[in-house]
């Protein structure tokens, strides 16, 4: 498998063939919103590359880690968690760079500390991994809520897994998708999606497949939010796809 290395010079081409590994178990998608302490940016930066690269490359079931702060204001981080499993979680927290990590989050983090349980609906990757470097400009991340009415929300599932389908199969420049609803509220959705630039999340914007999909579902979705990201680290192991519509196992 390539891996895929991002920074501010440089950025690599794009594999437009997809192959995907399948999985059977649904994985696990966790949301933590951190606040840090004034002036511990670097140090969150330093401790976050060590604990997110030493997980990604150490542990079989820990599938990608990204850390990144809204645009406009960087003492907010989100972390966004994909794991195999439950079991691969357990195996996170039970290793050494997460406990590394937790001696040290005391000095970084205030009492601010929000985790978003989900329960994963879609997922899918580029089979490239992706390491992305402190701060790197490319690739962006965006990361949206929104509540469906419920009289919609099975129509809704359909429409949604159609447009993020022909979204990773068909763009380029989409990187990394994962769409979940919060746990116990099958109404209320978290998406996180990676492309390769702005211009690439600009294109995604004027596709038939994208206005289709708006057009659809203009009158289901309700209180919506989209934040822009700015990157601190990102990584995964590439070639996920888990679709919670599916039952087996397709190549």
């Amino acid at each position: 498998m390539k891996t895929r290395f991002y920074n501010v010079m440089a950025l690599t081409m794009i594999i437009p063939s997809i192959c995907f590994s399948y999985v059977y178990a649904a994985p696990l998608l966790r949301i933590f919103e951190l606040g840090l302490k004034p002036g511990k940016q670097d140090e969150f930066n330093q401790a976050g590359v060590a604990n997110l690269t030493a997980s990604i490359n150490s542990e079989a079931g820990t599938l990608a880690m990204y850390a990144a702060s809204p645009q406009n204001n960087p003492d907010i981080a989100y972390l966004f968690e994909v794991y195999a499993d439950d079991n691969a979680y357990k195996a996170h927290i039970a290793g050494i760079p997460y406990k590394t990590y937790l001696m040290k989050a005391p000095e970084l983090l205030t009492e601010h500390r929000k985790l978003t349980e989900t329960e994963a609906q879609f997922f899918a990757e580029k089979p490239s991994a992706i390491r992305v470097a402190t701060y790197a400009e490319t690739p962006v991340i965006r990361f949206s809520e929104f509540t469906v009415k419920a009289e919609y929300n099975s129509e809704f599932h359909q429409k949604f897994f159609d447009l993020m389908t022909s979204t990773i199969k068909t763009e380029n420049g989409a990187l990394a998708m994962y769409a979940a609803t919060v746990k116990g509220f099958p109404e209320q959705w978290r998406v996180v999606e990676i492309y390769e630039n702005n211009a690439a999340y600009a294109l995604h914007r004027q596709t038939h497949h994208f206005h289709y999909y708006r057009d659809m579902t203009k009158n289901m979705v309700q209180e919506e939010k989209t934040t822009e990201l700015k990157n601190r680290i990102l990584v995964n192991k590439g070639g996920l796809y888990f679709n919670a519509t599916q039952t087996t196992v397709q190549h």
